[in-house]
């Protein structure tokens, strides 16, 4: 499909990349890239038309992408780029197939495979990517590589973690040297929270965060002295593996957990409160993704009340304003607290979706007045369907008006 398009309109066309890597290795793939000469753009218009989906483009970029068949189409001009200084985003221009290959991160990367017409599955290797995905090393393409792209630091450990290689031996010596040169500062925060996400969303990431830790450290990687690792914390971040794994048959009545954001909550959670939110802000977090990492801080007094036999009302009330990565970092972080933890459980499992069907104008419609007191009735409303249950609607306006009739009894 795409190699005709592209054939219709004098392109030329090569899936590059982790795509390529990933299937000699036999590994599963959703992510398809392909790098043009031509137009990545007018071929992207030119396959929604064939195949009926819309697809996205990014003109700064030269790239566009699809959704088709279950797979995510990426298609990008072959480039070529300069940098011009440490760290820096690169200059680029357009260019060919072999200049986008010189430019990737490690030989493993750095493969193509032709869907042209004329020589469709030839596969182009200029730097021994296959022969470095045998000898199962990561090597870099050339001696200045890190300096120009500090943040290839991350992915290295990232594939070397995945696919359980080694660095080869001069481009351990490069990253070393580099390290040492503190080749972080040069690069901006928000690159650096990117690739700290994607390495979370590894599907070990604390080993990721050990070898991390043994290269340069965390603290030195973002600035920060207070992000520390003793051996309850790394305790911690082994008991996440298997609980989060556990968490998506066990909680199933939970929307799906965003699971790197567990691990950073309990990588930064020694951090002074102060702290934290600086470090939040200069990375460029989301205010969803500071609120939760914060909320594991400001609540863990008030989820540390719940160790002893309390009412299932008193446990929605403390757990229910929180999200699901922060209540499920608490609850890794109180596991030997069974008391503690059976209270978190019977929340996830009976309460997270407890909803009144009522609302205050419910209240209104059946004369209970004034409206001042409509968030006390349901409130004690919403305590009694917890504690008793309470099936239908009706039943709901039933004890509101039970309740109202107390209060004014009281009053």
């Amino acid at each position: 499909m795409v190699s005709r398009a592209a054939y219709g309109i004098g392109f030329k066309v090569y899936l590059v990349g982790g795509i390529v890597r990933d299937c000699i290795l036999k590994r599963d793939v959703t992510d398809v890239d392909i790098i043009v000469e031509g137009d990545a753009i007018a071929l992207a218009q030119r396959l929604s038309e064939i195949i009926g989906v819309e697809y996205k483009k990014h003109h700064a970029f030269g790239t566009a992408s699809l959704e088709y068949a279950g797979y995510k189409i990426d298609l990008a001009t072959a480039r070529k780029e300069v940098y011009e200084k440490n760290g820096a985003l690169p200059k680029v221009a357009a260019s060919d197939f072999k200049s986008d290959l010189a430019r990737r991160d490690f030989t493993i990367n750095a493969m193509a495979i032709s869907i042209n017409q004329f020589d469709y599955g030839r596969l182009m290797d200029s730097f021994h990517g296959m022969a470095d995905l045998h000898a199962g090393v990561i090597r870099i393409l050339h001696d200045k590589s890190f300096y120009d792209d500090p943040t290839r630091i991350l992915r290295a450990i990232r594939f070397e973690q995945r696919f359980g290689f080694k660095l080869e031996k001069n481009t351990a010596a490069l990253m070393q040297q580099a390290l040492k040169d503190d080749v972080f500062p040069c690069v901006h925060p928000h690159r650096w929270r990117d690739e700290m996400i994607l390495l979370l969303k590894e599907p070990q990431p604390v080993r990721c965060i050990r070898r991390l830790e043994e290269l340069c450290t965390v603290a030195k990687l973002c600035g920060n002295k207070d992000i520390r690792f003793a051996k309850n914390d790394w305790e911690l971040l082994l008991r996440l593996d298997s609980l989060l794994e556990q968490a998506a048959y066990k909680f199933n009545r939970f929307r799906q957990v965003d699971s790197w954001l567990v691990y950073l909550i309990a990588m930064v959670s020694s951090m002074p409160r102060a702290a934290l939110i600086k470090f939040m802000d200069n990375y460029g977090f989301r205010k969803g993704e500071r609120m939760r990492v914060v909320a594991a801080k400001d609540y863990i007094g008030k989820v540390a009340k719940l160790n002893k036999e309390v009412k299932p009302h008193v446990i929605y009330r403390e757990l229910n304003p929180l999200s699901f990565e922060t209540i499920m970092y608490f609850y890794a972080y109180f596991y030997e607290d069974k008391l503690l933890v059976k209270n978190i459980e019977y929340f996830m499992t009976h309460l997270v979706n407890t909803r009144l069907k009522i609302s205050g104008d419910d209240l209104k419609s059946a004369g209970i007045k004034p409206e001042l007191i409509y968030g006390k009735i349901l409130d004690k409303v919403l305590d009694i369907k917890i504690s008793d249950g309470l099936a239908t609607r009706q039943d709901e306006l039933q004890a509101a008006l039970g309740v109202y009739k107390k209060m004014k009894k009281n009053s």
